[in-house]
């Protein structure tokens, strides 16, 4: 079963770009850059000007990176991370984004039920994010302390794997101090 969305009905921040048309899963699905079958084979890597406080609300892969964690597209949405963390010069930032970069690989490690991986790369962006959390406890739109609550209550879980059964889990979110347009993957598959 491919990742799902854990909230389907969220809308978006970035409507423009289209989402891919599935979610890579490392070891099931054609990797998005080296196959040649791959969703994005051939086209340029994300780029990204620098995330800052004063441009976090327009900013492209800061915001369509939101948009694809959102929407289960953990393993793109942290290719557009990684553009805007080698572009960002601030070390609060660098280390947020870090935080979400590993985030969304937990939450790969998590689908695949890998606890090892999962545990590993949730501990190192827990104490990244809640770093950010205890400085700035809402940064960049993001409230950090409630999504550290929202993944550490499904990666923290002893029994935190997928089954085919589970209608619905509960799992982080990260919502911005914005509002949200549309509902739903745009130019996607259904979530």
């Amino acid at each position: 079963m491919p990742p799902r969305p854990f909230d389907p009905a969220i809308g978006r921040y970035a409507p423009g770009p289209p989402f891919p048309p599935y979610r890579h899963e490392p070891g099931v699905t054609p990797h998005p850059r080296t196959n040649p079958r791959g969703h994005g084979h051939g086209e340029p890597e994300p780029a990204s000007g620098p995330l800052t406080d004063d441009n976090w609300t327009v900013h492209p892969a800061y915001l369509f990176g939101a948009d694809l964690f959102n929407h289960a597209y953990w393993w793109e949405s942290h290719e557009w991370w990684e553009a805007a963390w080698r572009a960002t010069d601030d070390e609060t930032t660098r280390t947020y984004l870090q935080g979400l970069i590993q985030l969304a690989a937990a939450l790969i490690k998590w689908h695949a039920g890998n606890a090892r991986g999962r545990r590993r790369l949730w501990r190192r962006s827990r104490e990244r994010l809640r770093g950010v959390a205890a400085r700035h406890p809402v940064f960049l739109g993001a409230d950090v302390a409630e999504l550290v609550e929202g993944a550490g209550a499904l990666l923290e879980a002893e029994t935190a794997e997928v089954s085919e059964s589970q209608a619905r889990v509960d799992g982080p979110t990260l919502r911005l101090d914005l509002p949200l347009q549309g509902g739903g993957p745009t130019g996607a598959e259904s979530a």
